[in-house]
């Protein structure tokens, strides 16, 4: 957590070092989760892959057309589309984050006018909430995406992030710059 919060605090400084494309965006979306889980509550341990559908936000802050830096949160658990072979998951398991915040940085690349691609990497605080109480894990997140510019300051995005080796994510969501 106290790297995150470095990461953060590092993004806050270079964002008050506005250059001459600087600008504020900031988002929201739906996405489709793929969590892997693992539950001992049968004796043994039993893996499976649960589809959940979750919903981020997102603010950023674009250096340039090329160069950006985001803060996003993600509920990745609001309700399940498969369910685990169990229900009660050990926890001390791997089981699902119900949140995760990830400062990451954007790479973009226009394609033309209306389209961009973009990458990104960062660091993520997950929360995974069990019968057994909270426990924060902080890990290495990257992803890739596109956006489709409706006009100036609108865009449509499309993205899948890998938050950590148990959480991926197929996400769509609606950008507006400031």
């Amino acid at each position: 957590m106290a790297r995150l919060t470095k990461v953060v605090l590092l993004a806050a400084t270079l964002m008050a070092a506005t250059g001459v494309h600087a600008q504020i965006y900031g988002g929201a979306g739906v996405g489709l989760n793929s969590i892997k889980t693992t539950s001992t509550a049968t004796g043994s341990a039993v893996a499976s892959n649960t589809a959940t559908v979750g919903a981020a936000g997102y603010i950023g802050y674009e250096f340039s057309e090329n160069v950006a830096v985001e803060v996003e949160g993600r509920l990745t658990n609001l309700f399940a589309v498969t369910t685990p072979p169990t229900t009660e998951l050990d926890p001390a398991s791997n089981s699902t984050n119900d949140a995760v915040v990830l400062a990451a940085v954007v790479l973009t690349q226009p394609l033309s006018d209306q389209f961009s691609i973009f990458g990104r990497a960062g660091l993520t605080a997950g929360l995974k909430v069990t019968s057994g109480g909270e426990a924060v894990k902080s890990t290495f997140a990257f992803g890739v995406g596109g956006r489709y510019h409706l006009d100036d300051k609108t865009s449509i995005r499309v993205e899948y992030t890998r938050y950590s080796d148990s959480v991926g994510s197929f996400g769509v969501s609606m950008q507006k710059a400031f």
